[in-house]
């Protein structure tokens, strides 16, 4: 069985729900965000919202269903096993909010712009022909698509090197360009 959507999103994590909720309203057609987890699930993560993030979500529209729930800090300490300690502090405070909840926004908010969210469904791989991405296999078969974004984390194993590929191509909010869906971006990771 085979499943088409104009653009889909690997990873229903910060990154791929933004990706996702972002291209709905650029207009990117059928989009789907599929993630192995169920929604809301427990992440090992301090839950730590830059201020840089902040402006992100400002602009997105999203900070205050965040803010509401987040609670600032104008610091950070972190002590070694050997105890040696570092203290960090900026000028502008950052907020914490649990990861679980501040997925659940996220990839809320995408559903809200008619994204379909596909939860509990593992990506097995990409589906390339011709030197292009067309889609990935997952549990639920084979899922074609004019784009693919893969975002699900440091630790992935769709792309052999993840610094080695750029898997979407769309043109974002503040991109000096637009590529087309035939496109797919490599770079070395070397320097000469």
């Amino acid at each position: 069985m085979s499943d088409h959507y104009d653009f889909v999103v690997v990873g229903a994590g910060p990154a791929g729900s933004a990706a996702a909720l972002e291209a709905a309203r650029l207009g990117y057609g059928r989009i789907l965000l599929i993630d192995k987890a169920p929604l809301g699930r427990t992440k090992p993560c301090g839950g730590g919202i830059s201020p840089r993030a902040r402006k992100v979500l400002k602009r997105m529209g999203l900070w205050e269903a965040v803010h509401r729930e987040a609670y600032p800090i104008k610091g950070l300490r972190l002590v070694s096993p050997g105890g040696k300690e570092i203290v960090l502090a900026g000028s502008h405070a950052a907020s914490v909010l649990n990861r679980s909840r501040f997925d659940t926004i996220l990839t809320e908010a995408a559903i809200r712009e008619g994204v379909v969210l596909k939860p509990e469904t593992r990506v097995h791989g990409i589906i390339e022909e011709g030197g292009r991405i067309v889609g990935i296999r997952s549990d639920a078969g084979e899922i074609r698509a004019r784009w693919t974004l893969v975002a699900n984390g440091a630790t992935s194993r769709l792309v052999p090197d993840p610094r080695s590929v750029a898997c979407c191509t769309p043109a974002w909010p503040g991109s000096t360009g637009s590529l087309s869906p035939r496109t797919s971006l490599r770079w070395s990771t070397t320097r000469a």
